[in-house]
């Protein structure tokens, strides 16, 4: 693997205790959540196998495989500092830096604050 990040839902595992929450996301957005019910192992956006393509993929926490969800075949740049975010109705969206900008995203596009990322 030359590159990855990682997110993960929480109280799936008990990994992390609870920490604050972020700031707003953007406006409602056709951004898909992720699912937390069939997807609640540890999540890596990743090259993997030494894919130029990042991709989406869920670790099996007892078999160490990955197993990839989506890839990320819209984009062609740096992605850093994956993470979700609860939204107030539940729901669980991912986000990350992409090329400098804190987006929040899905398997078929992203929706990116205006503003660059101080340390990207």
């Amino acid at each position: 693997m030359s590159s990855n990040d990682g997110l993960n839902c929480p109280f799936s595992a008990s990994l992390f205790p609870p920490t604050a929450a972020p700031t707003a996301a953007p406006a409602d957005t056709p951004i898909e959540a992720h699912d937390c019910d069939t997807h609640n192992n540890p999540i890596q956006v990743m090259r993997f196998d030494g894919n130029d393509q990042y991709s989406v993929r869920e670790l099996d926490v007892i078999t160490g495989v990955y197993k990839e969800l989506y890839e990320l075949d819209w984009w062609d740049d740096h992605v850093n500092a994956a993470a979700l975010y609860e939204a107030a109705d539940g729901s669980y969206y991912p986000f990350a830096s992409f090329g400098g900008y804190l987006c929040k995203f899905d398997a078929d596009h992203k929706i990116c604050f205006d503003t660059a990322l101080v340390h990207a």
